[in-house]
């Protein structure tokens, strides 16, 4: 096999991101790096995308990797040179420091993969998960006692992610460090493994002022909804805000036949949404991982 790697061609992007169902948009922001089997005529093997978000300024404040390979090549010394390839090819871009676009299980082949080339742990994420029939009695009950007390404000106003409310959203989560950019646009994409289910999700406004968003993603692969992104105003975060967030949403799962909930906590920035999935009897199954790396210098192993 004679295998070629190159940066991807324009007039290609589309065919490679359907045929590797790459949750990323085609935009300039975005560098493609793919290697090909070129005999006895060029077939994709795999493909790396690096992801730029920007500041005000309009330079790069952040970089993402995100990369997928043919089944028969993961785990090959042909995606390690793929990686590689698109490292340097980043660095001479000016691009300064690199993260994993996901957070990866710590033992996975992936995780290994990064860590052979340089990477660092930077960020840790927990995953919590609960029966969804015990998730939702426990909101009907709290949601019940909030009626009783009339403890919603007249005002309020609860709805799904409408597409006027998204840049907003958006902004909060990334500003807020629940959810990056890059992740919330991926996660905008029907090739994402977990995407944004907007009807589902929810918003609450209070004078037309947005103080809470819980963002759902159904999975009909695990019967599992998980709650990727939570956010609460400050002043609102010990009021009925939190319950209401999560009775709305959970009530349009009830359809879905779904089996449980999964609640995603950072460590460093969710210690709120942890303690939450703790009250509703959530059980930590598993542990998350991701990975950056210094570009400067252009050395790697």
């Amino acid at each position: 096999m004679i295998v070629n790697f190159r940066r991807a061609w324009p007039d290609e992007l589309e065919l490679l991101q359907r045929r590797f169902r790459l949750p990323v948009t085609l935009d300039e922001n975005i560098s493609w790096s793919v290697v090909c089997d070129t005999s006895p005529r060029e077939r994709p093997l795999g493909v790396v995308v690096i992801a730029r978000a920007l500041n005000e300024a309009g330079t790069v404040a952040r970089a993402a990797l995100f990369w997928r390979m043919l089944p028969a090549y993961q785990k090959s010394d042909i995606e390690r040179d793929l990686l590689l390839f698109a490292l340097s090819e980043t660095a001479d871009d000016g691009v300064h420091s690199l993260f994993s676009f996901a957070a990866l299980p710590a033992t996975s082949p992936a995780s290994k993969m990064l860590q052979s080339l340089g990477f660092t742990v930077t960020e840790q994420t927990d995953e919590f998960e609960a029966p969804f029939s015990a998730v939702w009695e426990r909101c009907q009950r709290v949601y019940r006692l909030l009626g009783r007390r009339k403890a919603i404000p007249p005002g309020a106003r609860i709805g799904p992610f409408e597409k006027k409310l998204l840049p907003d959203i958006r902004a909060i989560f990334q500003n807020t460090r629940i959810m990056g950019s890059l992740e919330f646009d991926a996660r905008m994409s029907p090739f994402h493994d977990e995407p944004i289910d907007l009807e589902r999700s929810t918003a609450i406004l209070q004078n037309d002022q947005l103080i809470g968003a819980m963002l759902v993603s159904p999975s009909k692969l695990g019967h599992v909804y998980t709650v990727p992104a939570r956010w609460v105003a400050k002043g609102h975060r010990h009021s009925w805000v939190n319950a209401v967030l999560i009775h709305n949403s959970v009530r349009q799962g009830v359809p879905l036949a779904l089996d449980r909930v999964r609640f995603v906590a950072n460590r460093e920035n969710h210690k709120e949404t942890a303690a939450l999935a703790a009250n509703l009897g959530s059980l930590q199954v598993r542990s998350l991982q991701r990975f950056g790396i210094n570009l400067v210098g252009g050395q790697f192993p």
